[in-house]
């Protein structure tokens, strides 16, 4: 008999526990990848939406935890051109709102002299009238979740505004958010003359001691502010931060769940098998080779289980993403190196989940053993 053929008789005898071991694991490794792939696709639409604007440093206010709750003076951006090495300024104002339909929606206001409006590529309708307060623009994704087109009106905070045109962009954080002219914005939300973040397009971007050279002078100049490279901005944000730590931990509890599962399972393969292992050990297996047997076990529960994992965490991601509550928010990207490290832990954990069950099977004395039924 093949040593691979004894873990999985053994795993055989008993199909149903088996199986909900695997299960449990499944679902703790599944869970890992769906939390953690939440955090990291939410970090990933946020900073798409500021590549698709060539956004080279976001200006928000320092020790704000929540950056929606922010506002900075408006006229802070006429100071900030003056800045040598500061290309253009675009003020933005965000919100968050709930539409009558219960979905969530991102808004956005800009000035009509912004640069962010020539970075939309328009597909149906025009920019709005800026001397208009009734006039917006729908991300493609919104306009397709709200049902909107050029023409139709779309209630904002119990007030009706005509969509004047549809953009589609790479980014869905930017195609599920509905645009305004700054100042209609402002008066919306009742915040005159504020903005909650500035985009600054900045000259020799590609050169990092310049860029550090002007977010140090900008620094000095501006000790309110904050002036972040577009892609750290996930790293340096608070909210962003607590969402990704939350991930990992409550991860890390689904897994360690799952290795006392494991634990578990062996535990009583173990206590069921003393005279299977007896006989091995009295036609001369060794105390490693039975330790390894037990050991694969486990190796095989975490295999079968991290696979099954995988699939269902990258495929509960993908329909989180598809909900109406989180269309816009959410950009999913399972790598390869992600699902493969993951399994690879859950396949130790396997390996360690069957050193206490293992060390138990070669402490049973063989003539004992041989006495059990």
């Amino acid at each position: 008999m093949r040593f691979i053929s004894i873990p999985v008789l053994s795993l055989g005898r008993r199909p149903m526990r088996t199986v909900l071991t695997v299960i449990g694991i499944a679902v703790a490794v599944g869970s890992f990848i769906a939390l953690v792939g939440m955090s990291r696709a939410l970090e990933k639409a946020w900073v798409n939406s500021l590549d698709d604007r060539g956004t080279h440093l976001l200006v928000t206010r320092k020790g704000v935890v929540e950056l929606l709750t922010a506002s900075i003076k408006e006229d802070i951006g006429e100071q900030l051109q003056d800045i040598r090495g500061v290309r253009a300024v675009a003020g933005e104002l965000v919100d968050l709102v709930t539409l009558k339909s219960g979905q969530a929606v991102l808004i956005t206001g800009w000035s009509p002299e912004s640069y962010l409006w020539q970075t939309l590529n328009i597909v149906r309708g025009n920019l709005p009238d800026f001397n208009s307060s009734e006039e917006v623009m729908l991300g493609q994704a919104c306009s397709e979740s709200l049902g909107k087109e050029v023409g139709d009106t779309v209630l904002v905070r119990d007030k009706e505004f005509i969509v004047s045109g549809v953009f589609r962009e790479s980014g869905v954080m930017t195609n599920g958010t509905i645009v305004f002219p700054l100042n209609v914005m402002q008066d919306m939300i009742e915040k005159p003359e504020t903005v909650t973040v500035f985009n600054l397009l900045i000259d020799h971007p590609d050169q990092p001691l310049k860029v550090e050279a002007l977010r140090n002078d900008l620094g000095e100049a501006f000790e309110d502010l904050l002036f972040t490279e577009t892609d750290q901005i996930a790293e340096s944000n608070h909210m962003m931060q607590l969402f990704r730590a939350m991930a990992w931990g409550t991860s890390t509890i689904a897994l360690v769940i799952a290795l006392v599962v494991i634990v578990n399972t062996l535990l009583m393969t173990v206590s069921e098998q003393k005279r299977q292992i007896g006989i091995l050990s009295a036609v001369g297996w060794s105390s490693e080779r039975i330790l390894a047997v037990v050991i694969t076990e486990g190796f095989l529960l975490a295999l079968f289980g991290s696979i099954a994992g995988s699939v269902l965490g990258i495929y509960g991601l993908h329909y989180l993403a598809s909900m109406p509550q989180m269309q816009g928010f959410l950009q999913p990207e399972i790598t390869l190196r992600m699902v493969l490290e993951v399994c690879g832990a859950t396949c130790v954990l396997g390996i360690l989940g069957g050193l206490y069950p293992a060390l138990r099977a070669i402490r049973i004395n063989t003539v004992d053993a041989l006495r059990y039924e």
